[in-house]
């Protein structure tokens, strides 16, 4: 994807022991791999545009047809339904684009943007019951269900209270999307699906525990942090920036 966004998404999904994560191009096969994730995008009609006339589409459905498990955040989520709408042209002048076609809904871009943090309860009891998650949107574009049994994925709260449904869900748990970044950041909900995933990848005959986590990600994002304002208070002269600041 040429307009990928928010990489720091997998992250903490890269310091998991028990997880090696590509970043792979769109000619990559695709057989080997227990779960694609399809990114944020800065321009999902032309990102997915891309994706089809290289044969990604093609070669995707052939690997969740033969089992595999995809996960869409907030441009690949969109990009996992039916079609995708841009009737103002916001995004590109195509008006229309067919979807990767694994969830049965349709997203149409709007030109407000969405740009809220929140928290939310995951409804889906595919992975393990009371998971929590907290992150942001930021995001062009409204997504609605195109079949009533199509299941929800969380139960977002903003800040102010506002509670909305966003996500959806396949029956089975393969296949789920959600415009909520930094998603797989809480620790609870990283290793209950990864402990699905583990379990679905060995046919369910694997237990479904990952080894704890050692260290929490918001943990080692904070140590990171710590240490980098060390190094920067022992290497600047911090009485002059206060100074220049009239602190």
């Amino acid at each position: 994807m040429s307009h990928i966004s928010n990489f720091t998404d997998f992250d903490a999904l890269q310091h998991e022991s028990e997880v090696e994560l590509d970043y792979i191009d769109s000619g990559t096969p695709l057989a080997g791999y227990n779960l694609i994730i399809l990114p944020g995008s800065k321009n999902t009609l032309a990102d997915l545009s891309q994706l089809q006339e290289t044969g990604f589409a093609d070669r995707l459905a052939a690997y969740v047809a033969a089992g595999g498990a995809v996960i869409g955040i907030c441009g690949g989520f969109q990009m996992l339904g039916s079609n995708l709408l841009d009737p103002q042209k916001i995004e590109s002048a195509m008006g229309e684009l067919a979807g990767f076609g694994l969830l049965p809904m349709i997203t149409e871009m709007a030109p407000e943007k969405v740009t809220v943090q929140c928290r939310a309860q995951v409804e889906s009891k595919c992975f393990g019951s009371s998971l929590h998650v907290s992150g942001y949107e930021i995001h062009q574009g409204r997504t609605v269900a195109q079949d009533n049994a199509l299941a929800t994925m969380l139960n977002v709260t903003q800040a102010d209270g506002t509670e909305y449904k966003d996500g959806f869900i396949s029956a089975d748990g393969r296949i789920w999307g959600s415009y909520m970044h930094g998603i797989f950041d809480d620790d609870n909900f990283r290793n209950a699906y990864l402990g699905w995933l583990r379990q679905y990848s060995s046919g369910f005959d694997a237990t479904g525990d990952v080894p704890p986590v050692g260290i929490s990600y918001k943990q080692r994002k904070e140590d990171g942090f710590s240490a980098l304002a060390d190094l920067l208070a022992k290497s600047l002269d911090m009485k002059m920036i206060d100074q220049i600041a009239g602190l």
